[in-house]
């Protein structure tokens, strides 16, 4: 019994943070996706750029925030607890970001925005995977398919709204 306690114990210490992490993730993804196609309908690598540095930060701290504050109502979680997923949330919500912007940094505009939608929809899948994984169910390919088409259903929206909006301002 003792060293089932010491194993769920040490369970719990390495999970904590990852509600943080995979919530930052996640919706890092989506919105960093969200924003690289809709404002990739103004052609401008500065716009897009700011747009993303900008938004990324903002979303970042404004996840953070908010997750602590959630975490922070639940009686169950230690201060300690509420504190490691709130950094990793920030951290893994601005890491996104900056990931998906390094392609609009390096390559011509049309490339970045195709690489960025890649490898945001990698990142989707390998979550997908991840929480599988973690919740020890045998559906990573349902898992991996529901976020990814999270991230291509918000992608569209956003790239149809960039191009309606740049039609009406012209």
């Amino acid at each position: 019994m003792v060293k089932d306690s010491a194993k769920i114990k040490k369970m719990i210490t390495v999970r904590e943070g990852l509600q943080g992490a995979t919530f930052g993730m996640m919706e890092g993804v989506i919105v960093a996706l969200g924003i690289l196609m809709g404002l990739s309908a103004t052609d401008s690598r500065l716009i897009l750029l700011v747009g993303i540095i900008t938004c990324g930060l903002a979303d970042a701290l404004g996840n953070a925030a908010g997750f602590h504050v959630s975490e922070e109502t639940e009686e169950y979680h230690t201060r300690r607890e509420v504190w490691k997923s709130t950094i990793l949330c920030f951290l893994s919500t601005i890491i996104v970001f900056f990931i998906l912007a390094i392609p609009v940094l390096f390559l011509p505009l049309t490339q970045a925005i195709i690489v960025s939608g890649l490898v945001g929809m990698v990142i989707l899948a390998f979550l997908g995977y991840f929480v599988n994984r973690i919740r020890r169910k045998n559906e990573a390919l349902k898992t991996i398919i529901e976020y990814v088409l999270m991230g291509a259903s918000v992608s569209f929206v956003c790239y149809w709204v960039g191009q309606l909006v740049c039609r009406i301002n012209t």
